[in-house]
């Protein structure tokens, strides 16, 4: 078997370094300090993630996975992205995409069962109310009202 197309360990180190480097330390996203406090994992060791040369340290996968986990797809992507692949949250948030519009098809779903007799009375008019608020707040990000 060829050893070509095979990834170097040196290769993986520098890419896991330098995602790192865009996502934590001086000026960037996270300080050293907001990353130790939220995954747990020490400062000393997370600043030897970003050091350079002989000091610069390879996270574990355990410690990878948690970087991973708290610095989102986003920092996975950098990782993975090099080999040119990439990643994405399997657990949707309120304005993704996909999200607004399961949001928006089930609110006029529920209009549309409430409406099928042509009449939208006092009981429908107070199921859909709050259907109505859950629609209205999906929708103001993309409105010209919206605040930026």
């Amino acid at each position: 078997m060829s050893n070509e197309g095979l990834i170097s360990t040196a290769g993986v180190d520098d890419e896991i370094g330098r995602a790192i480097g865009l996502f934590m330390g001086r000026g960037r996203r996270y300080s050293v300090s907001d990353v130790a406090m939220a995954t747990g994992l020490g400062a000393r060791t997370l600043q030897s993630y970003i050091a350079s040369g002989e000091e610069r340290r390879t996270p574990s996968y355990e410690a990878l996975f948690t970087l991973m986990q708290f610095f989102g797809p986003q920092f996975t992507s950098k990782v993975l992205g090099w080999i040119g692949q990439g990643a994405h949250s399997l657990t949707p948030q309120a304005g993704d995409p996909g999200m607004v519009i399961a949001t928006l098809a089930q609110g006029v779903s529920q209009f549309a069962i409430r409406g099928a007799d042509n009449h939208f009375c006092h009981v429908d008019q107070g199921a859909l109310e709050p259907v109505a608020d859950e629609l209205i707040a999906t929708l103001v990000p993309f409105s010209s009202r919206a605040t930026k």
